[in-house]
């Protein structure tokens, strides 16, 4: 979407039922500029002109303030988002290693009851266990 114009205003309270409204609009000539900054800019020329000096710059610093006090929470999510993958994946590390080799163990961790894995290769493959078997 391109934004080729841009309009803020402000309505200030003179008392005894009048105000002052002040609106400007900003033609964007240049494809590359940032809308927020220009849209900033229009915002201080407006609060300039109606004169809300400290309270404008206090709201402005403020603002500023909130906005870094949400990126540094951001940025602390996606730390703890990483350093619970890293335990979940120690977690699972561990459960395996006891599954695999102290079965007991492994199903108290678990609460599931873990049988030990029957390896077929190391099973005896001799003569003997074929005859055992009934011919047809």
């Amino acid at each position: 979407m391109k934004i080729k114009t841009i309009g803020f205003g402000c309505t200030k309270n003179l008392g005894n039922y009048q105000s002052l409204r002040v609106y400007m609009e900003a033609e964007l000539e240049v494809e590359d500029v940032d809308v927020d900054v220009a849209l900033d800019t229009l915002r201080t020329r407006v609060a300039e002109e109606v004169d809300l000096g400290d309270e404008y710059r206090d709201l402005r610093m403020e603002i500023a303030d909130k906005k870094s006090e949400l990126s540094n929470l951001v940025n602390s999510i996606e730390r703890l988002n990483l350093d619970l993958e890293i335990a979940t994946n120690k977690w699972n590390n561990l459960v395996e290693y006891f599954a695999v080799s102290h079965s007991d163990i492994g199903s108290f961790i678990t609460g599931v009851a873990i049988t030990p894995q029957i390896n077929f290769d190391e099973i005896d493959n001799d003569d003997e266990s074929d005859r055992l078997l009934p011919e047809f």
